[in-house]
């Protein structure tokens, strides 16, 4: 990479990059648990997502080769959101398990957190696999001199960057409007399974 006239090996980059995540990452936690805390977990599920759109649309104009330290601030960006989303699905899935519990009179973490890491896997796995297909497919190819690709090659690949990130969002979004455990359900099932077998 070729950044103020000088060569940058992309391990700078790659560090700088990493550093603006954990920045992101820390004040998405807590951004985000304060907003849940204030307004209740779906409202602050609704934001991040919100956000999501913002961070990930970003991508369009911050991967640039242009002006390479753009995709610093995409990185923190998007570490910010990711913060977010898997804070929350952990304690959306707390709340999940209660009023299974409550429907069932089972309790049943194991279960839900085996299909919640399944998924996970599955979804990482799909994700990193899909790029052996992509990167052909929008014409990406390692053997150019110094690889550098087509203009066509990196509009592809941006696009691909922000559109698959913008469906999931988009999914995510949907399915968190159907949530229907607010606040007050929650501590009223709290309450129930309390008054049930006590404090855990």
């Amino acid at each position: 990479m070729v950044c103020n006239g000088a060569e940058e090996p992309a391990a700078y980059w790659n560090t700088f990059m990493g550093i603006a995540g954990m920045v992101g990452g820390v004040l998405g936690a807590l951004a985000i648990a304060k907003l849940a805390n204030a307004y209740g977990k779906r409202h602050a599920a609704i934001v991040t997502c919100l956000l999501a759109y913002v961070a990930y649309a970003s991508g369009w104009w911050l991967y640039t080769p242009a002006i390479q330290w753009l995709q610093v601030i995409y990185s923190g960006l998007v570490a910010l959101v990711c913060a977010g989303f898997w804070m929350l699905s952990g304690s959306m899935g707390a709340d999940c398990m209660d009023y299974d519990e409550i429907d069932t009179g089972k309790r049943r973490e194991g279960s839900f957190s085996a299909c919640s890491s399944y998924t996970q896997k599955l979804g990482l796995s799909i994700g990193a696999g899909a790029g052996l297909y992509l990167l052909p497919f929008v014409g990406f190819d390692s053997n150019l001199p110094g690889g550098v690709q087509t203009a066509s090659t990196i509009l592809g690949i941006k696009a691909c960057l922000v559109i698959i990130p913008l469906v999931g969002v988009t999914v995510a979004l949907l399915l968190v409007m159907r949530f229907p455990i607010t606040r007050e359900i929650a501590a009223d099932i709290r309450a129930k399974l309390e008054a049930r077998r006590g404090k855990v």
